[in-house]
């Protein structure tokens, strides 16, 4: 057997590298649902409050290490045109990639001050950022599976994301978030109707919690067990990334 973390992902390994569907078996990549939280009103507005976050301020968060190919250009070009319009709006990038380039780009088109250029950060860090903010943005070029995004909706963030690789698998649109296309246009559209829509919004959240809830390792292990116990996966099956 070969497990291949989105359904995509199988369909490419049909198409690209000829094998058989018959010996294909989806098995997504798992989140812990314990450490990977929302937070309670309170405890959330405390959170923001350290931060310096305004509450007027309606904060976008990216956690990745190739800013270019996830898009982090588009959503600046999509800032602009928001803040130009009085949006009061933080975005939050977070990873390893050089910031140099997209600094300079911020810079050039005025928006700099809007923006958080923020180095890796992992456990309870990394989690205080997912929870602080309003809805997490992954206009990214291609994803075997995206494990950002489950992490960021077992947070209780919307997510607003391509509709790509595994992420077409778990975001519901409209209802755990909002496909998006890669465009200034489209990405600008969705982040104003989140925030012109705070109550959809926070059944978004709550939606895109219950959806990660079935993600959990617990769920993603229940599912490789009966292939372990059948023999159908043994020490020479493959995983593909």
């Amino acid at each position: 057997m070969v497990l291949a973390p989105s359904t995509r992902t199988g369909r490419e390994l049909e198409m690209y590298y000829g094998v058989s569907p018959k010996k294909i078996v989806v098995l997504p990549h798992g989140v812990d649902t314990n450490l990977f939280h929302p937070l309670a009103v309170d405890l959330r507005q405390e959170l923001r409050a350290t931060e310096s976050i305004d509450k007027k301020t309606f904060v976008l968060l990216t956690v990745t290490n190739e800013v270019e190919r996830k898009g982090c250009f588009l959503v600046l070009d999509a800032i602009k045109e928001m803040i130009t319009k009085d949006r009061s709006i933080q975005y939050r990038i977070v990873g390893r990639d050089d910031y140099a380039v997209i600094k300079r780009y911020a810079a050039s088109i005025g928006v700099e001050h809007a923006v958080q250029f923020l180095p890796a950060k992992s456990g309870p860090d990394l989690i205080k950022l997912f929870q602080s903010a309003d809805a997490f943005i992954l206009p990214t070029f291609y994803e075997a599976f995206g494990l950002v995004g489950i992490e960021a909706m077992a947070c209780g963030l919307p997510l607003v994301a391509t509709q790509v690789g595994g992420i077409e698998d778990y975001l519901q649109d409209g209802k755990t978030g909002l496909f998006i296309l890669r465009t200034k246009v489209d990405i600008e559209k969705k982040v104003n109707y989140l925030i012109e829509n705070p109550e959809q919004r926070q059944k978004m959240a709550i939606s895109a919690r219950q959806q990660a809830e079935n993600y959990s390792w617990t769920s993603v292990l229940g599912q490789l067990k009966p292939l372990v116990d059948n023999g159908s996966l043994s020490k020479d099956s493959a995983g593909a990334e």
